[in-house]
């Protein structure tokens, strides 16, 4: 009974109990899988009981395991954290998007922290929160906000040649002044208006140049100056562009001292400040600028004497100055001599070459050329240096110290070679026109005209050409090239040819040429083309004939035979038939007899069988039908012909020879060769010309005129005509003639002949004599070049006022229409009684013994009018009284009259009287 219940109990556990793990230990006979226990369990946890040595983990605890041990306690051999379904070991660390993690053991129960959180970077790299990195002109730093880490921009400039310029710095490329601003976060660079810059502030002296010392402050730069003595052996680089005396003897340095202002310049300016790079300056005032670290130099002088005094004068820079010359620099080193600097372009400069350096600091927009001076001091080599000291070379008592002498570039553009070209200038650099184009302060380069350089000669885009190397020929183009926006220049090469006189022909083109057809072939071992001969004829009197043909050609049949040996074609024409021809295109064979008008033959074939002839029995000379006998001459027109008759190997030969020529003149008369006959001013010479022909060849030529012959090339004039006349040979399409041509025109002038453009005075004129052509028609005048007018014997030049005694007022014009000056009235005034001119409109009073009339000078139609517009009475003290007035005194017949008054006449109500 006990036992059956007790099976009971464990099966409701075995079913109640959820299965965490198991034990593989069968040998004990109660050890069964988790969830079963031995009628005495060892460990219990959660209600569930579990047996010696088994393990197992908790539902809220994964990453920690317990066992159970052997006297009944629960011992945890494993903890860890839960990471993403991952179990972490407690103590272990690991990095995940760059944010370190570490699980830590807590009290209950273990988790894991951020130790160390970081940011990413676009190349996958971890920076920790405050580190910094570059990117470009961006240094971005890893920071965290709030709860959020994120890479921000902590410092950005523009990028400037490689180089990044700080926001609200100022730069230039020797030509535009630019700033870098910030917009919208975003650096941008912008031109500004091409103001003076301002030298870096602060207390600092520099060498002054040939040009002299900068200006952009006044009253920030003063000068002074240091002469000391050497032993006689001082020598200079050429050039050296340094304001001063500098002499074997001795050395007068003067100097470019900068100091401080309270007043603000009256200019915009935009400030330079001394940037990081290699390079030196002066001491002044016992600091260096920020980012410098000064050094100390001293020239051994030589001993005073009464010719060797040294002397300072104005404001120096920090030194010694006493028995020998001490000066104080200022040097950095934190930055390259590649990495330009941005100081005022406007006037030149020196800085010192820093020690250890072999170039100059770059300057933006700044050429710069090295230079020194060698200063020979006391025997024993005294000179003496200290701290950090521009490039010094001290050897054989001598002191060598370089600088570098700064010069305006100017506004321009540099090509990808270095080579400078001005703005709004074109230059050919490489075969290649490049044009530098300046707009809203940005220079660009722009290609001209491209070309590609080749055996010292330049060729122009899209040029074609051919390199003939012997039998081989290669076609050659020039082409342009874009590469990622960079335009360039290259040779195009065809495939090698074959050379054809001043041809190159493609690979595989076949020529036809003196019978043999060739073919053009490539060799591509050795990359050359030449012609191969592949087929060939028989030559045969300036023809062709095909291999195995035959033909006929004067009664005889020919074969042509073909061989190909080693190679090589072999031709050979062979007769195949034998025939004789008589000349007359009928053909005869061997033995058969040949007759003609003047002559029996036969047809022979000699031994040999080379030589087919006719053989002539019986024969004469014929000429035009007629047979003559050996000797016998007969004429035909002005040429007098033989029969000669010839005898050699048996052979004989009838022939017509020229005894006696003569030409035909143009009368029909036969003229010896030799003499001359003349026609129509032409003289001609019986000559033996080409070909043994005759002719009358011209020896002499002119020209008829006025029924006389003038020779050819003379000139003569018509001075009724006001004509030169030449006389020319003519060349035609069938040939030369005389002519007679107008070589020069001039101009009839008062029976004078005036040469073409000459001027010549005529009264207050200057004329011209103008020729010219329009619609084919000479066209001669005298055109009037100057004029003037005439003013009672003297030219008056257009323009010109005349004021007459009338007062008019005329002008000396010029009138188109008859090309000539003419005084032209232009205003007109009334004359007064004193002779004055009054001006229209005007009024004056003309006082007489006892009145006052007033005028006012009126233009009418027919000229200028002095019309009287009101009368007064005249008082005694010459003051003119209006009409009405009375009580004033007056002069009346000569005598002084009181109480008078001024009223109109009692004879004419027109006039005006005194009464008194």
């Amino acid at each position: 009974m006990f036992k059956i219940l007790w099976s009971i109990f464990v099966t409701c556990i075995l079913l109640e109990t959820p299965v965490l793990s198991q034990n593989k230990d069968l040998s004990t006979k109660w050890r069964v899988p988790t969830g079963h226990c031995d009628p005495i369990c060892s460990c219990q946890m959660d209600g569930l009981y579990y047996s010696e040595g088994e393990t197992w983990r908790r539902k809220n605890e994964p990453c920690t395991t317990y066992r159970c041990e052997t006297d009944g306690t629960i011992a945890t051999t494993g903890k860890g954290c839960l990471y993403k379904n991952e179990c972490k070991q407690v103590n272990s660390t690991w990095t995940e998007a760059c944010n370190t993690f570490t699980c830590i053991e807590g009290n209950a129960v273990s988790f894991y922290k951020l130790t160390e959180a970081g940011c990413s970077t676009a190349k996958a790299d971890c920076l920790r929160v405050g580190d910094q990195i570059e990117d470009g002109c961006n240094i971005l730093e890893c920071q965290m906000n709030e709860t959020t880490l994120s890479l921000n921009i902590i410092k950005t400039g523009c990028s400037v040649e490689d180089a990044c310029i700080d926001i609200g710095s100022y730069w230039h490329d020797g030509c535009t002044i630019f700033t870098c601003d910030n917009v919208n976060n975003t650096p941008v660079s912008r031109v500004l208006l091409d103001e003076v810059m301002q030298w870096p502030e602060g207390n600092y002296a520099l060498l002054k140049p040939e040009a002299g010392c900068p200006n952009d402050v006044p009253g920030q730069w003063t000068e002074g100056s240091r002469l000391h003595f050497s032993t006689g052996r001082n020598y200079f680089s050429n050039p050296l562009t340094l304001h001063g005396n500098y002499s074997p003897d001795f050395m007068h340095h003067e100097f470019c001292i900068h100091g401080t202002v309270s007043s603000k310049p009256s200019t915009l300016k935009y400030k330079t400040y001394w940037e990081p790079g290699s390079y030196c300056i002066l001491r002044r005032k016992g600091n260096c600028p920020r980012g410098f670290s000064d050094g100390y130099l001293m020239f051994d002088d030589k001993e005073r004497n009464n010719s060797t005094v040294s002397t300072t004068s104005g404001d120096l820079p920090d030194g010694d100055y006493g028995p020998d010359t001490g000066l104080y620099f200022c040097c950095r080193k934190d930055g390259s001599v590649h990495t330009p600097l941005v100081l005022p372009k406007e006037e030149n400069f020196v800085l010192f070459m820093n020690k250890g350096e072999t170039a100059c600091q770059n300057v933006r927009g700044m050429d710069h050329s090295i230079q020194s001076f060698t200063f020979n001091g006391e025997s024993g080599d005294k000179h003496q240096h200290r701290g950090q000291v521009p490039s010094i070379r001290i050897a054989n008592n001598d002191l060598t110290l370089q600088f570098c002498h700064y010069s305006h570039k100017g506004c321009g553009c540099t090509d990808e070679s270095g080579a400078f070209i001005a703005a709004h200038s074109q230059k050919e650099i490489n075969c290649t026109t490049k044009k530098c184009v300046s707009e809203k302060g940005k220079t660009s380069l722009e290609i001209v005209t491209g070309g590609c350089s080749t055996n010292g000669t330049c060729k122009m885009e899209g040029t074609t050409w051919t390199e003939f190397l012997g039998d081989t020929c290669i076609k050659k183009a020039c082409i342009r090239v874009i590469d990622n926006g960079t335009i360039d220049f290259e040779i195009d090469e065809s495939p090698p040819g074959c050379t054809d006189g001043e041809i190159c022909q493609d690979v595989g083109t076949e020529i036809y040429r003196e019978c043999f057809t060739s073919q053009c072939t490539l060799d591509t071992s050795a990359n050359i083309s030449m012609f191969k001969v592949i087929k060939a004829d028989c030559p045969w009197l300036e023809t062709c004939k095909a291999s195995n043909s035959t033909w006929e050609h004067n009664c005889m049949m020919y074969q042509c035979d073909m061989s190909l040996v080693s190679g090589q074609y072999k031709w050979n024409v062979q007769p195949v038939g034998y025939g004789c021809s008589d000349g007359k295109g009928n053909c005869y064979e061997v033995g058969q007899n040949v007759s003609g008008p003047c002559f029996e033959a036969v047809c022979t074939l000699n031994e040999n069988k080379t030589v087919v002839f006719l053989d002539v029995q019986k024969g004469a000379c014929e000429w035009k039908d007629k047979c003559y006998s050996q000797d016998d001459v007969w004429s035909d027109g002005c040429v007098d012909y033989k029969c000669i008759v010839t005898r050699k190997d048996g052979n004989v030969n009838w022939s017509v020879k020229t005894a006696r020529l003569a030409c035909k003149d143009f009368n029909g008369n036969c003229i010896p060769v030799g003499d001359e006959v003349t026609n129509n001013c032409v003289t001609y010479k019986c000559s033996v010309l080409e070909q043994n022909r005759i002719g009358l060849n011209v020896v002499a030529s002119g020209c008829s005129w006025n029924n006389t012959c003038i020779s050819e090339n003379t000139k003569w004039n018509d001075t009724k005509k006001c004509v030169e006349y030449n006389c020319q040979r003519i060349n035609r399409g069938r040939g030369a003639m005389m002519q007679v041509t107008v070589s020069a025109y001039g101009c009839l002038f008062n029976n004078t002949c005036m040469d073409v453009n000459s001027t010549w005075p005529d009264g207050c004129r200057t004329r011209k004599c103008v020729v010219s052509r329009a619609n084919r028609m000479l066209q001669r005048s005298i055109a009037p070049i100057s004029a003037g007018c005439d003013d009672e014997g003297i030219c008056r030049n257009v323009g010109y006022i005349k004021l007459t005694e009338s007062c008019m007022k005329y002008r000396c014009m010029y009138n188109e229409t008859f090309k000539d000056a003419f005084f032209s009235l232009v205003s007109g005034e009334c004359r007064a009684s004193d002779g004055s001119c009054k001006p229209v409109g005007s009024q004056w009073t003309d006082k007489t013994k006892s009145s006052c009339i007033v005028y006012e000078c009126r233009q009418e139609h027919l000229g200028y009018l002095s019309k009287a517009v009101e009368q007064r009475c005249l008082d005694a003290s010459g003051q003119c009284i209006e009409v009405g007035k009375f009580g004033f005194k007056a002069f009346v017949d000569g005598k002084l009259r009181d109480n008078c008054s001024c009223r109109p006449s009692q004879t004419n109500t027109r006039l005006i009287s005194v009464f008194c």
